[in-house]
């Protein structure tokens, strides 16, 4: 699927599998942006990864960083110095949550806090991907991410009294267990098109989130025990913390409508901002 993906997007030949090849031979380009997502966490190898704080870069280029995370709420005092070193090479720092922004604060660094780039496309952009099909049955979807079975359990409860067919999506095969419908890995197009159609969307993904405020779908949010903040950022944002669910017996959590007007205006002007931070980063 991601291979899939990438057809849309522009790519070099060459890969880079090291900090080392990419010092021994440093692709050429005008600016050299890092962003988004956690792309300065330690989640996939227990270890801060130094390329994506463009270190294998000579001083004098010009380096940003657009809509970049930290994943959580704080750094090891061990990366510490190594960050704020690597971070003081940029010309421009911005960030997705305001965790983040607190973060560079503490580290001596100035940074913006943006919105992440799925915003950036209005719902208008991303239907253009969904293919045009009929829903024959309405649903609740769930996405979820993080081994929960309080989630699942929820989540078929929560169908069950709204009277509705529980749809569950997931990348991974072994999630055919768990309650629902099971759509494994659909393409992009069907991903989004899935949370536009669904009639309440349960997820505990940032991603998940985004999209189901981009599209306008009604959503629960199941926060993750760690990396939440990025979830809490957005919400805060648009004025929707109470879709955060505090206990697994709330079933009334939805029955109050998201009002996408006023979320949909809020998520306009941050586009705007976020739009002309990037165009001045980049010196458009």
């Amino acid at each position: 699927r991601f291979e899939e993906y990438r057809k849309i997007v522009k790519v070099t030949d060459k890969e880079y599998n090291s900090e080392a090849e990419l010092k021994s031979d440093i692709p050429k380009a005008d600016i050299y942006m890092t962003g988004s997502d956690q792309v300065w966490n330690t989640v996939v190898c227990g270890e801060i990864d130094p390329v994506y704080f463009l270190s294998f870069l000579p001083k004098k280029v010009k380096k940003i960083a657009y809509a970049a995370s930290f994943g959580g709420a704080s750094v090891e005092e061990k990366n510490k110095t190594r960050i704020k070193s690597w971070l003081e090479e940029y010309d421009k720092v911005t960030i997705r949550e305001n965790s983040g922004i607190k973060i560079a604060s503490e580290l001596g660094i100035h940074a913006e806090q943006v919105l992440d780039p799925t915003f950036l496309l209005d719902k208008n952009e991303w239907e253009k991907l969904i293919p045009n099909r009929k829903c024959d049955e309405k649903y609740v979807l769930v996405y979820q991410l993080h081994p929960n079975k309080q989630f699942d359990a929820y989540a078929k409860e929560f169908a069950k009294r709204k009277g509705l067919k529980l749809y569950r999506v997931s990348h991974c095969f072994h999630h055919i267990v768990r309650s629902g419908k099971f759509i494994c890995c659909p393409p992009v197009g069907e991903f989004l098109w899935y949370i536009k159609n669904a009639e309440y969307f349960l997820t505990d993904s940032f991603h998940g989130t985004a999209f189901s405020i981009g599209l306008n779908t009604q959503f629960v949010d199941v926060l993750p025990k760690s990396y939440s903040e990025r979830i809490s950022s957005i919400l805060e944002l648009i004025g929707y913390e109470n879709r955060i669910l505090k206990s697994y017996d709330d079933f009334k959590i939805a029955e109050e409508k998201i009002d996408f007007n006023k979320v949909n205006e809020i998520i306009s002007t941050e586009r705007k901002k976020s739009f002309d931070i990037l165009k001045d980063m980049i010196g458009d």
